[in-house]
């Protein structure tokens, strides 16, 4: 049977045994918008699933909610928010990024420990400048600084000191 309501008023498409208020079994189509008021869930056994309370998505697929869109993983352990009230999205384990991450706004990195840093493996550079003309980088030897633009590398300080490795002893000073 293609339709069937229970005795229970469960209605199955496509499932002569429905087990929710209405249980369909295929794709779903719809031209119109889905809005839900009491929260929606992707997935199965709340274990891989996408849920959220709230969410609306219009004809450009842009999701609004007032309350937070939560990604779990295999263990139900939460693994990204996306902040409905704060405009934030919070990872909890790694971020794999296979292209470039653009930000019109500053990126942060709040947290103390080694969760508060930015690993990049040798040889990988951090450049600065709309031509990346300042590079700061590990060759997997030495630890580099290079400024291969025009103009002049500027340190500025009333008192500039070179340590030793360990950060114990000034190897240089430079005074105003």
């Amino acid at each position: 049977e293609a339709v069937v309501i229970d005795n229970a008023r469960r209605v199955g498409i496509g499932n002569s045994n429905p087990t929710q208020q209405l249980n369909v079994t295929g794709n779903i189509s719809a031209s119109g918008k889905l809005i839900v008021d009491n929260g929606i869930q992707l997935g199965y056994d709340n274990v891989n699933f996408i849920s959220a309370s709230g969410v609306s998505a219009n004809a450009d697929t842009v999701i609004g909610a007032a309350d937070d869109i939560v990604f779990k993983g295999n263990n139900s352990t939460e693994i990204v928010r996306i902040r409905g009230d704060e405009s934030q999205v919070n990872i909890t384990g790694s971020l794999v990024v296979t292209t470039n991450i653009t930000a019109s706004g500053n990126i942060s990195v709040s947290e103390t420990g080694s969760f508060g840093q930015i690993n990049l493996a040798d040889d990988k550079r951090i450049k600065l400048g709309d031509a990346g003309d300042l590079q700061i980088y590990h060759n997997g030897s030495n630890s580099v600084i290079s400024d291969v633009g025009a103009g002049d590398l500027l340190i500025n300080g009333a008192n500039v000191r070179i340590r030793d490795a360990n950060d114990g002893n000034t190897i240089a000073l430079f005074t105003q």
